[in-house]
């Protein structure tokens, strides 16, 4: 299980933002763990904000769970991802 994706590298963010402190991606930290992004079977998004969302993709035997609402409002899981 995984909350959140993380900051995709190289995202341009809104102006008038100020500039993430940027570390280790997730896919990275799950390395580190000698994991892989294929054996993360649930990836709960609190949001779809670039900054929680940067990396659904990557996760592509997760269960994607999210809120109704904000699924209704973007009308894709990967709307938000870079």
């Amino acid at each position: 299980m995984l909350i959140d994706s993380g900051l995709a590298k190289g995202v341009q963010l809104p102006p008038g933002l100020p500039a993430p402190i940027v570390g280790n991606t997730v896919i990275e930290q799950i390395l580190l763990l000698e994991l892989h992004p294929s054996e993360i079977d649930l990836l709960i998004c609190t949001h779809f904000d670039l900054d929680h969302a940067g990396h659904h993709a990557a996760f592509t035997n997760a269960e994607l769970l999210v809120q109704r609402q904000h699924y209704e409002v973007e009308g894709t899981v990967y709307a938000c991802v870079v």
